[in-house]
């Protein structure tokens, strides 16, 4: 558990706070998932030579860790992009994943604020290039509801991204970081 997690949860129980149980369990939960974060693929950027982003294929059925009877997959990615470059990426949730978040090598981090679902095209996210550090490792996980296979198609790439200050993104600036090529986009498999 990083020290932040167990100064809050000395702080926590210590005053009484029967509440923050989910909180903790989060701590855990992000503490377990470093501890196992060499059994995750890394995945580098697949672009084409235009520079958009490619779908590549993760079968996570071979690289899950179970934390308290939960099963977890995904991936490793290592934050290539300048400091001024967002992390942008679209994927398809099976049906058998219910929710999935980012989290860091070690230590904590802000993680993802928004998506757009566009169904059958995927779910497009952007993480801002202030909550990452250039040639740090991050795992994005998945958590899966069963014990069936799970394929995530995804792609992903680092782009410098100009938010609207009142939207922060859009979904336009997130598919045109995935697709600086607008003659073409990327196809979910």
């Amino acid at each position: 558990m990083n020290a932040l997690c167990q100064t809050l949860r000395k702080l926590l129980l210590a005053l009484g706070f029967l509440l923050a149980l989910p909180t903790l369990q989060v701590c855990a939960q992000q503490s377990e998932l470093q501890k196992s974060f060499d059994k995750f693929p890394l995945l580098a950027s697949k672009v084409d030579d235009r520079g958009n982003a490619q779908f590549m294929d993760l079968e996570m059925d071979k690289n899950t860790v179970t934390i308290d009877d939960v099963r977890y997959g995904g991936f490793r990615f290592k934050a290539e992009g300048a400091a001024d470059e967002n992390f942008v990426w679209v994927f398809k949730m099976p049906k058998n994943v219910s929710s999935w978040f980012i989290v860091p090598s070690e230590g904590s981090m802000k993680g993802f604020q928004i998506f757009y679902n566009l169904h059958e095209k995927g779910i497009f996210q952007p993480l801002d290039a202030a909550s990452l550090t250039p040639g740090k490792t991050y795992l994005i996980w998945f958590r899966i509801k069963d014990d069936q296979p799970a394929k995530v198609s995804l792609a992903f790439r680092f782009a410098k991204l100009k938010p609207d200050p009142k939207v922060k993104f859009t979904l336009e600036e997130i598919q045109n970081g995935l697709t600086p090529d607008p003659q073409s986009t990327p196809d979910p498999k």
